[in-house]
């Protein structure tokens, strides 16, 4: 017997032969090193009773090969052997009038990507809380600045508090109605103001979901940041601009990561312009590349810039141009790795005088395809339904990108039907849907353009109900497949998609 199988003796791979009844009738030196027994204890032994939790698949694959004298491979199976778990491969052929058994034992493997997955999440989490450290450090920074916004809402409410209670010291209170009306609303003002700060405040040190992106306007969000900073620059005396072009620009971005990397820019230019610069400026920009591919956030101040030597240095963790005591050398390390996250970057420019820093980011359109898990530079090469969703309002492409998990559909968003015809000549998609009403472009107008070059997209509107009138009327003009309701539920949106043949 033992002849028939040399072959297989000097493998490292284990290897056994079972006879009709399922007894071991041989077994290579590695099977036996599996099971930590003698080979005397191995003979004739039950194959089955060897494998325990997995005996029963073991017989039933054997007799399959039996059977149909055939060749079968497993799936990974997990058994228990003395305490010990593995998790095998087993490939089974027939060979005469036994039956062949070789395991491919992948419990190393498995093992050691615990462990690594083990120290990735720890990794992680050291990674999340040195960033929460950073974040806090920066609201220290500002605390001034913050608790300043807070007193000024807080004595109107208390000087008008004082004023209604004078007030009411009045026998004719119709005679001071209107007064008292708008004490109240002064009141009412300057709570919202203090509830506004506050808010803004917790969201920016929320810890949940932090890996978690959304639509939202960079516009707002650079100005939500400026809100942080901007008593301390008043106080400071230097001049804060922001070069907002009017156009608004949405990201596809995590709200409260972007927010600490803007805020920690304009801190640092704030520190490096603070002593010995006459007219200390720091202005920042937002715009999009010129081949429209990427946005560009810019921060720049009129300070004495950074020195050649420290350049190559300036986003290593722990490294510093500050006195001791003033810098950690974590704030550029961790925004650079912030938007490494966003498929963006974050980068020095090199210039005549002061410093600028540039965040960029990829477009909407493509890095919400990202989020998607599809490979960046493969946009076109991903497997999957491609649905554009074309809606100049964010909260409708949040909505829209949330209904999309976990279903066969790869979401694209864009806030803009110009945007979304530029990608429509690099990137193939096989469903359209869009909003009936946008400024500049409307749906309409675009999928009109669309079909000079696309006749096989399909396309849905997207619209209020009183709109009907205008799908019904460019159904066969434009060769609409359909029309979404809004307000909808998931199952309202989805269920006309899962009806198309996109093939």
């Amino acid at each position: 017997m033992n002849e028939r199988f040399e072959m297989c003796n000097d493998l490292f791979e284990p290897v056994t032969a079972v006879n009709a009844n399922n007894e071991v009738i041989y077994f290579n030196q590695a099977f036996l090193t599996i099971f930590k027994l003698t080979p005397r204890k191995l003979k004739k032994i039950s194959i089955i009773d060897l494998f325990d939790g997995i005996g029963e698949t073991l017989e039933g694959i054997i007799k399959n090969v039996r059977e149909e004298k055939s060749v079968h491979i497993s799936e990974e199976l997990t058994f228990t052997f003395n305490d010990s778990v593995y998790t095998i491969v087993c490939r089974a052929f027939w060979a005469n009038e036994y039956v062949v058994l070789t395991f491919n034992d992948l419990s190393v493997e498995k093992t050691l990507f615990e462990k690594y997955k083990q120290q990735l999440e720890q990794l992680k989490a050291s990674h999340n809380q040195v960033v929460q450290a950073d974040k806090l450090r920066v609201i220290g920074e500002l605390t001034a600045g913050v608790s300043h916004e807070i007193n000024n809402p807080l004595t109107v409410a208390c000087g008008n508090t004082e004023i209604l209670g004078f007030m009411l010291d009045n026998p004719d209170l119709n005679s001071v109605k209107n007064e008292i009306s708008t004490c109240i609303e002064n009141i009412d003002e300057s709570h919202k103001r203090i509830q506004t700060i506050i808010s803004n405040m917790k969201e920016f040190l929320h810890t949940k979901d932090e890996e978690n992106k959304e639509y939202c306007s960079i516009n707002e969000l650079i100005q939500k940041s400026l809100t942080f900073v901007e008593k301390i620059y008043e106080e400071k005396k230097v001049d804060l601009e922001f070069n907002d072009n009017k156009r608004t620009i949405v990201g596809w971005v995590n709200k409260g990561k972007l927010e600490q990397v803007i805020i920690n820019l304009l801190q640092n230019s704030l520190d490096a312009v603070s002593e010995g610069v006459s007219k200390p400026k720091v202005s920042i920009s937002l715009e999009k590349s010129s081949d429209d591919n990427q946005i560009h956030l810019t921060v720049n101040d009129n300070g004495p810039g950074i020195k050649d030597d420290n350049i190559e240095r300036i986003f290593d963790t722990f490294y510093t141009t500050k006195e001791a005591g003033k810098g950690t050398g974590l704030g550029l390390s961790i925004s650079k790795r912030i938007m490494e996250a966003h498929q963006g970057d974050l980068e020095y420019i090199q210039g005549k005088k002061g410093a600028c820093f540039r965040v960029s980011l990829p477009v909407v359109e493509v890095s919400s395809f990202a989020g998607n898990n599809a490979f960046l530079g493969k946009i076109d090469a991903s497997d999957g339904v491609r649905v554009l969703v074309v809606d100049n309002d964010v909260q409708v492409l949040n909505l829209c990108h949330k209904f999309f998990e976990d279903t066969k559909f790869h979401f694209i968003g864009s806030t803009s039907a110009d945007d979304a015809i530029a990608l429509l000549k690099k990137v193939d998609v096989d469903i359209i849907i869009t909003d009936i009403k946008m400024p500049d472009i409307d749906g309409p107008n675009m999928i009109s353009r669309v079909r000079k070059s696309n006749e096989k997209v399909k396309v849905f509107y997207l619209s209020s109900k009183e709109n009907m009138e205008m799908f019904n009327k460019d159904k066969d003009k434009l060769k609409l497949d359909g029309f979404i309701i809004k307000p909808f539920t998931k199952e309202e949106f989805l269920s006309p998609l899962e009806k198309v043949n996109v093939g």
